[in-house]
């Protein structure tokens, strides 16, 4: 499972990213990319980068976090966006955002979050063998 983390201020990067290799169902086989801009999430994937989950911060500097699930809805990924405003949670949602997280970030509230996306993904890797 391929992971972004994308928020432009550092400190909350780095929070995700530990609460996330904190979490019971973490492994090895998990790559976690940080970043600091949408501008340079989307420069990665255009450069071929794939994430199957994305956390997502909403008040980014140039680039919001909804802007960023819109340019990618052809894409068949989870997205969790971050938040300290509630005023985004009805966009976030017709959108079909996975999930939604207020800052600051409850470590249960994240576990519970990361358990969710991590049964959405295993549910699209099932392969069902037909004979």
């Amino acid at each position: 499972m391929n992971i972004a983390v994308c928020d432009d201020e550092p400190v909350f990067v780095n929070e995700i990213v530990s609460l996330i290799k904190k979490q019971e169902m973490y492994d090895e086989f998990m790559s976690i990319d940080s970043y600091f801009s949408g501008e340079d999430l989307l420069k990665s994937i255009i450069q071929g980068k794939k994430y199957d989950l994305f956390f997502l911060d909403i008040m980014l500097d140039k680039m919001n976090g909804i802007n960023i699930v819109e340019q990618l809805a052809e894409y068949d990924s989870i997205f969790v966006l971050i938040s300290s405003s509630h005023s985004y949670v009805a966009k976030a949602f017709n959108l079909q955002v996975s999930q939604y997280l207020f800052k600051p970030i409850i470590e249960k509230d994240f576990a519970e979050t990361f358990n969710r996306c991590l049964q959405i993904y295993m549910g699209k890797q099932q392969i069902l063998t037909v004979t």
